[in-house]
């Protein structure tokens, strides 16, 4: 059964929101539901609320350049990274500047669509974040529905990767926990607290099981309670 991806076209004009539905629809490989937006708040106010997979995005609507919603969404993603740092210090690909961390953000789940050829155009939106651009009188069906493949399959290797780097945190952290401790209960306390704050947990339990199959708590990790 496919998953439904959800896709949010900000756009002013009526009649390329509605062409660009009908050439996504026509993707045999994948499922998709809609949202629409003319303008720069509701397009944001829609990002932030519905939060979809991906944004297809013109540079000219009625309030502004489609430019102002791209560097909205990489100040807030950018503010989110860095309060996750501050909590958690999980991401890897950060720099220290300054004594401030700076967090390297992905690529946006956007795509350009507009009618402007001006290559500085396609330059800023670019560095603003956005994974692909196109220009309107040059998309078809194959080119758009491409353009949208390869940026899922970007998502899913970028999270991959942040699993993957999280795994290797957690590994790092519970070596560092056994060499600092030889107890055996001491070292499976660690393990219990590193593993509840990976997995976001409320409770994280080890047992000791005997020859007899009865079993016994050694470690417990469990979330403080909300004041």
């Amino acid at each position: 059964m496919l998953t439904k991806k959800t896709i949010l076209i900000v756009d002013d004009s009526r009649t390329d929101r509605a062409l660009y539905r009908h050439y996504i629809e026509h993707d045999s490989e994948n499922k998709y539901q809609f949202l629409e937006a003319e303008s720069i708040e509701d397009g944001l106010l829609m990002w932030r609320s519905r939060q979809p997979d991906v944004l297809l995005i013109d540079l000219r609507l009625v309030d502004g350049s489609g430019m102002q919603i791209l560097k909205t969404m990489q100040q807030e993603i950018y503010d989110e990274q860095q309060e996750k740092i501050l909590q958690n210090n999980i991401f890897k690909n950060v720099i220290r500047k300054n004594d401030d961390y700076v967090g390297v953000i992905p690529k946006l789940p956007v795509i350009v669509i507009t009618g402007s050829d001006h290559v500085r155009d396609a330059v800023d939106a670019m560095q603003a974040g956005a994974f692909d651009y196109l220009i309107k009188s040059e998309v078809t069906q194959s080119s758009l529905l491409q353009s949208i493949r390869n940026l899922y399959a970007y998502l899913v290797l970028n999270e991959q990767l942040e699993q993957s780097q999280k795994r290797e945190l957690i590994v790092s952290r519970i070596a560092l926990k056994v060499r600092q401790n030889l107890i055996l209960n001491d070292i499976c306390q660690a393990i219990a607290i590193e593993v509840r704050q990976f997995l976001q947990a409320n409770r994280t339990v080890i047992y000791k099981f005997n020859a007899d199959q009865t079993r016994k708590i050694i470690a417990e990790s469990v979330i403080e309670p909300v004041s």
